[in-house]
């Protein structure tokens, strides 16, 4: 059983970044899929810096350069003085970079709705609650690594 949930989380987990890579490559989006999620991030948290994207997609302080530059030579992200924090910089989307996020969010919600077809709205809201607690289980300390500590 445990090796079925991990192939099934690997299948759809591989399914849904090709699924979004066909996507956004049939609109005419040539992004990698982190910075598209860089995107969603900047478009959705306030005065977002570049540790809060660090942050919500796992990646280093070299990764997240890397995707930065690339954003802000695309045009897609602009940085500004923080409002609250001078050791930092407020990340921004750029006109540009709005409306590729109005075509991301549109493959988004045509995604989801592909991907949720046939499928009872109780059934998705026990999917994200089993998922949600596995994540959880996943990134809360264990009893063993708790003795460790």
């Amino acid at each position: 059983m445990n090796a079925s949930i991990s192939e099934a989380l690997h299948g759809l987990v591989s399914s849904y970044r090709t699924a979004l890579k066909t996507a956004t490559t049939n609109s005419g989006i040539e992004l990698a899929i982190t910075h598209i999620r860089a995107i969603k991030c900047i478009s959705k948290i306030p005065n977002c810096s570049a540790r809060d994207i660090a942050q919500k997609l796992h990646l280093d302080k070299s990764q997240i350069a890397r995707l930065l530059k690339d954003l802000l030579q695309q045009d897609y992200i602009s940085k500004d003085k923080h409002p609250t924090n001078r050791r930092c910089q407020s990340l921004n989307l750029t006109d540009k970079g709005y409306a590729i996020y109005a075509k991301i969010q549109q493959i988004d919600q045509q995604n989801r709705q592909r991907m949720c077809q046939n499928i009872a709205e109780s059934e998705l809201e026990q999917f994200i609650a089993l998922a949600n607690r596995m994540k959880q289980n996943l990134t809360s300390p264990t009893q063993s690594e708790g003795a460790l500590s």
